[in-house]
């Protein structure tokens, strides 16, 4: 081995070392703490299924009927409206008025 080579590798240790501990003191990581939401923070009351419906369009009142399910009728519905029950085509309507798509309802 040369002279010169024993104190080259001990400095390069050193230097080594030092940046590593430089490096974890830097960048360590700090700790978290994890929170977790009193049970009051929580909504106590949930919208009815009736609330979260569209109402009924001006649109709809003036043709007479809309598509829709037995467990769809929009507020705001007239109470005189009856259910046609025709699956993909069910609808609610004014009473003698049909569920039908006319030209003149496309605008």
């Amino acid at each position: 081995m040369k002279k010169g080579f024993a104190p080259i590798l001990i400095l390069l240790l050193v230097v080594l070392v030092s940046i590593g501990y430089v490096g974890y003191k830097k960048y360590q990581p700090t700790p978290q703490t994890l929170t977790i939401p009193s049970p009051t923070s929580f909504p106590t009351s949930f919208p009815s299924s009736t609330e979260l419906m569209p109402t009924i369009t001006q649109d709809q009142l003036n043709n007479g009927w809309y598509w829709g399910f037995a467990d769809q009728k929009k507020p705001g519905t007239p109470t005189d409206w009856l259910f046609s029950e025709a699956g993909r085509s069910s609808c609610w309507h004014r009473p003698g008025n049909l569920c039908q798509f006319t030209p003149n309802m496309a605008r």
